[in-house]
């Protein structure tokens, strides 16, 4: 039997799903081209997560998060 994997952080965009999918008007120049160089709009946000506890649904977002640091990793001594 496998070992699962560590508790880690995981970053994940977090906002309205047509920004987290740079659908935005944001991610486009003010000629209506899409500019690449854009991280994310305003309407975006970071949030760390425990990739492990974490539930990832079968469509690829997360349905269920743990906030990092997760609260069923052992502090360190």
């Amino acid at each position: 039997m496998t070992q699962p994997p560590p508790h880690t952080p995981l970053i994940l965009n977090t906002g309205p799903i047509n920004c987290v999918e740079r659908e935005c008007p944001e991610y486009h120049t003010a000629d209506g081209y899409y500019d690449p160089t854009i991280e994310r709009c305003s309407h975006v946000a970071t949030t760390v997560v425990c990739g492990l506890c974490s539930v990832e649904s079968d469509h690829g977002f997360y349905d269920e998060t743990t906030p990092w640091p997760c609260p069923d990793v052992a502090p360190s001594a």
